[in-house]
C-alpha cells in the first residue's frame, strides 16, 4: 500500500512538472489583427507572495500532507507552490486589463492574512478565494493558452490529487469524523 502511494506521489509530481512548464510558457496575443503581444504567467514576487499567503495556513493546519518524507516532502511541495503562484498570476488578470492587478491583489492579500490569523477557521478559505479568483480570469487566461489550456488544467488537477493525501483531503471535507464511520 505504501509503494502505491509513493508511486502515485512521484506520477502527481510529474504533472505537477508539466502544468508548471506549460504555465511558464509565453502565449502570443493578438490585439486588432496586427499589434502582437505576448502573455506569460511566470510567477513574480508579488504572485509568489500571495501564493506563499494561501498556502501557509494549509501547510500549518497539516493538510499539504504528501507521501514523502522528510526531505523528498519538498519535491512536491516545490512544484505545489510554483503552480500555486502561477493560478495567482492568472487570477490577478496577467492576461486581461493590467489596471485590475492591484485592487484585485490588495483584496487576495486581505483575505489571505485573515486566513493565516486564524488557521484553524479560515484556512480553507484561502483555497477558495484562490480558486474564486482564477475562475474569474479563466476565460482570458484560456483565450491566451489557446490549446495548451486543457492539458495545463488536466495536469494541474491530476497533479494535485495524486501528490496529497486524499483520506485527509476527502475527511476534511466531509467532516472529521469521515474516517470514523467507515
Amino acid at each position: 500500500m505504501a509503494r502505491s502511494r509513493l508511486m502515485m506521489g512521484w506520477c502527481g509530481v510529474a504533472l505537477l512538472t508539466v502544468a508548471c512548464g506549460i504555465g511558464s510558457l509565453r502565449f502570443p496575443k493578438n490585439f486588432l489583427w496586427f499589434f502582437e503581444s505576448s502573455v506569460s504567467f511566470v510567477p513574480d514576487l508579488l504572485s509568489g507572495f500571495i501564493a506563499a499567503l494561501a498556502l501557509f495556513p494549509l501547510w500549518r493546519k497539516g493538510e499539504l500532507a504528501t507521501p514523502f518524507r522528510g526531505a523528498l516532502s519538498l519535491a512536491a511541495l516545490i512544484p505545489v507552490f510554483y503552480l500555486a503562484s502561477v493560478l495567482v498570476n492568472i487570477a490577478l488578470g496577467n492576461a486581461g486589463l493590467g489596471i485590475l492587478k492591484l485592487p484585485s491583489a490588495w483584496m487576495f492579500i486581505v483575505v489571505l492574512l485573515l486566513a493565516n490569523i486564524n488557521v484553524q477557521r479560515y484556512a480553507e478559505l484561502a483555497a477558495i478565494v484562490l480558486l474564486f479568483l482564477v475562475i474569474w480570469n479563466v476565460h482570458s487566461a484560456s483565450e491566451v493558452m489557446g490549446l495548451l489550456g486543457f492539458p495545463f488544467l488536466l495536469a494541474a488537477a491530476l497533479g494535485l490529487v495524486l501528490v496529497f493525501d486524499q483520506q485527509k483531503i476527502f475527511a476534511e471535507v466531509a467532516g472529521r469524523d469521515f474516517q470514523h464511520r467507515s
